[in-house]
């Protein structure tokens, strides 16, 4: 079609369609290479959910790496760490890597987590994550340090601002910071406690009480203050199956803790 328009429109009803869509393969990649950045986008999407269901391929994303716009490069790194055709991830290895110092926090984001995804042992990415810590996005924030998580101690110069993150009110960003101060261990956990415990009345969901309460369970008997603020939580989420168990778990870790 001629116009963008109805070629987002033939890319979202394709996008409807799930698996059905890979009949239409030569045209989703065409659309690949459209002028519009939209179009780009959409059959980006597409391709995506291609992937994720083992009937797409990363080939054709690959090209666009190096695409002019932020977004398009971002969501193309995206999909190559999606994928499940190792030996095709692994040549792409070396442009995602190179998009590591990538101008857009968000391409260089997408590519760190990429990698992550197709090398689970690569190193490369932890830098990159650590300086995104700092970024104005907290959705960036927020994905990075879920992103130090299989590091563990290997990410310990990132507990003084994972700290100031979980100070934040942002909620997402706190839970993923709790779960990488736990993930690097009790020293980072110790650095953390004060926090910690001045936000435990404020977080508003039970991923995020449990996160803080992992990471206190790591300070041990310097957290008993926080335990009746903790197990007040239970009450504040019946419907949630597992929680009060989790959460009274933890309590009683850390008034057991000597």
């Amino acid at each position: 079609s001629e116009s963008p328009e109805d070629r987002l429109k033939a890319l979202e009803k394709l996008t409807i369609l799930g698996t059905q869509a890979a009949s239409a393969l030569p045209a989703i990649n065409e659309a690949l290479q459209d002028p519009d950045t939209r179009v780009r986008l959409a059959a980006i999407e597409v391709i995506d959910r291609l992937i994720l269901s083992g009937k797409g391929s990363i080939a054709p994303v690959a090209a666009l790496l190096e695409d002019p716009e932020d977004e398009v490069r971002a969501r193309a790194a995206a999909a190559i760490g999606w994928g499940d055709e190792k030996d095709q991830q692994q040549q792409y290895m070396e442009p995602l890597i190179k998009m590591l110092e990538d101008p857009s926090p968000a391409a260089r984001l997408a590519a760190a987590r990429a990698i992550q995804r197709v090398d689970a042992t690569a190193k490369q990415p932890l830098p990159v994550l650590m300086q995104l810590l700092d970024d104005q996005d907290a959705a960036i924030r927020t994905e990075a340090a879920a992103g130090l998580v299989p590091f563990g101690a290997e990410a310990k110069e990132a507990v003084p601002v994972l700290v100031k993150i979980i100070a934040e009110e942002d909620h997402l960003a706190r839970e993923q910071a709790a779960l990488a101060i736990v993930a690097i261990g009790p020293d980072a956990a110790l650095a953390a406690r004060d926090t910690l415990i001045e936000i435990v009345d404020s977080c508003l969901n039970p991923s995020e009480c449990l996160a803080v309460g992992q990471a206190l369970a790591l300070v041990g008997a310097d957290a008993k203050e926080a335990v009746p603020a903790l197990r007040q939580m239970i009450g504040r989420f019946p419907r949630v199956q597992t929680f009060g168990e989790e959460m009274n778990k933890i309590c009683d870790q850390i008034e057991s803790a000597q």
